[in-house]
């Protein structure tokens, strides 16, 4: 496990201008600003790491022990929702502040795994990979990201400090000559060192990371250059299902919504559009404080819609045959959960509020639950609340199909979605983290002819899909900075499809932004001052 005397050649990634001809008000629906905070760390890397289909694990450490490194960093002191809007408005750090910050928390945290891992990797001898432990594979890893010689030779210190360096710092020689020369490490724990000290920032940091990449900024709008114009952050409730909470810190629903709708009054350079997030289990736990809740955020703070995730363990409807408890560290009957997602549509459907809810097989909690996410699941839903809508997300990737394994479930989501949008006129998809036609993959032919062939079958599909990042998740991704490009390009290969519908219109109309009369835009009208962007672009 000897390294290259060279530097790393995983530079940092820089934000590229955004694609020429996006609609003057192109929509993001899809983003996340959550930091480690915001989540039960253990359960939620599980899923990340060990369920997810884009999971950017290498083949020379196992992926739980990258889990336990990417913990450590997780762990450190992060901002709790409350902590961070007490400071504000504060600014958002300047970029060399932020780079400090990662760097440090990637050297301390890489510090606290190789304390459990040294003695292991010396008693190793480092022959093979096969003869020593996933921790002394992963530390060897981290040796050759760090490109400064043999780990044995060095303190753990001097291994946090040299792996923080060759992640966040520029390398000395250029890119092409380093990949020539065959040094630097695997690309892919570069990039999740990077996004896990992402998810250790303020969320403030992370929304002005977030339009950084993907948003607008004086240059870009002098040379009529437009990026993406609104972004519609969705929270997380994923508490009472991880069984496993190994943290001390996390952050209260009510702060992370109130954070939040203070981040989206004060931010001037774009429209955020909140989705609050809606755990039936947790309503069915803690009673209607759950909804008065949820509803606050969305008639008095600026919220949008609800946020829903069934692969944690439940249907959109019908987990009353469900004869046992259901849940993980809290548990409730799948008739409580039945009542207390009834209860949120009723709502929902009578004062305008879309729903928002993850459409693919993976961050399940649960044994398989990850197929709750089926696009047709959603039809009985449909059908009983006519005037609801609702955004199936991250459409496109055929992972049923490409990817299958013991909890897969044929046919693909995308046909099961696109016969869902023929029958009911208030079905969406999204294109969040759509990574099969982006970076390295692209231009991903195979799935390109098949959402070709499918909006062909299936024409309603055009007015139906709607661009999303999937942003911090999509942030895994080592060339996630060329996402909104790649997508905007792909979008152009496809017949039936228009830039104007998937960046703008078909999020407008889902929103209900496209009506004056609409609850959501006039609520929205409200709670945006008069001087805000809100009001001139919409």
């Amino acid at each position: 496990m000897g390294a290259s005397v060279l530097p790393a050649c995983t530079p940092p990634l820089r934000p590229l201008p955004p694609p020429s001809g996006l609609p003057e008000v192109s929509i993001d629906i899809h983003a996340h600003i959550f930091n480690a905070t915001d989540i039960p760390i253990p359960g939620f890397l599980d899923q990340v790491f060990l369920r997810s289909p884009e999971s950017p694990v290498g083949d020379n450490y196992a992926p739980r022990a990258l889990i336990r490194l990417v913990t450590e960093i997780l762990l450190l002191t992060v901002s709790t929702a409350a902590e961070e809007r007490s400071r504000l408005p504060q600014p958002a750090k300047d970029a060399a502040a932020l780079i400090a910050q990662d760097k440090d928390k990637v050297a301390q945290g890489i510090r606290n795994y190789a304390a459990g891992g040294q003695a292991t990797l010396r008693a190793s001898g480092v022959r093979a990979a096969n003869e020593v432990s996933e921790d002394a594979q992963l530390l060897g890893e981290l040796n050759k990201l760090a490109n400064r010689g043999v780990f044995l030779q060095r303190s753990r210190a001097d291994l946090g400090l040299a792996v923080a360096d060759a992640v966040f710092d520029e390398p000395a020689m250029p890119v092409a000559a380093l990949r020539s020369a065959g040094g630097g490490g695997d690309p892919n724990l570069a990039q999740t060192l990077r996004w896990a000290a992402l998810l250790t920032r303020d969320r403030r940091d992370i929304l002005d990371t977030l339009i950084e990449f993907y948003g607008l900024n004086a240059e870009e709008q002098e040379d009529e250059v437009r990026g993406i114009s609104a972004f519609s952050p969705s929270l997380v409730d994923f508490e009472y299902w991880f069984t496993e909470r190994a943290q001390s810190r996390l952050s209260s629903q009510q702060d992370q919504l109130e954070v939040m709708s203070r981040l989206a009054l004060l931010e001037r350079r774009t429209v955020l559009l909140n989705f609050a997030p809606f755990c039936p289990l947790r309503a069915a736990v803690d009673g209607d404080s759950v909804h008065r809740r949820i509803r606050n955020a969305i008639l008095r703070q600026g919220f949008v819609g609800v946020k829903i995730y069934p692969p944690m363990g439940f249907k959109p409807i019908g987990n009353s045959s469900n004869p046992g408890l259901m849940g993980g560290v809290r548990k409730a009957s799948g008739t409580a959960i039945d009542r207390e997602l009834r209860k949120m549509y009723r709502w929902c459907n009578d004062n305008g509020v879309p729903i928002k809810s993850h459409g693919n097989n993976s961050l399940a909690a649960g044994e398989c639950t990850g197929q709750n996410a089926a696009p047709d699941l959603w039809a009985k839903v449909l059908q009983d609340y006519s005037d609801l809508r609702i955004n199936i997300a991250h459409f496109g990737g055929f992972e049923e199909v490409t990817a299958p394994d013991e909890c897969s479930d044929p046919p693909p989501y995308e046909r099961r979605a696109a016969q869902l949008i023929d029958r009911y006129p208030n079905a969406y998809v999204d294109l969040g983290y759509w990574n099969e036609v982006a970076g390295t993959n692209r231009p991903g032919t195979e799935i390109l002819s098949r959402v070709r062939a499918l909006v062909a079958q299936s024409p309603a599909l055009a007015d139906r899909i709607m661009y999303g990042s999937d942003y911090t998740m999509i942030g895994r991704e080592r060339q996630h900075n060329a996402y909104l490009r790649d997508v905007a390009t792909a979008i152009d290969g496809i017949k039936g499809l228009s830039r104007e519908a998937v960046f703008a219109l078909n999020a407008q109309h889902y929103l209900g932004l496209n009506d004056p009369n609409n609850p959501t835009r006039q609520r929205l009208d409200a709670f945006f001052p008069a001087d805000h962007p809100y009001h001139s672009l919409f």
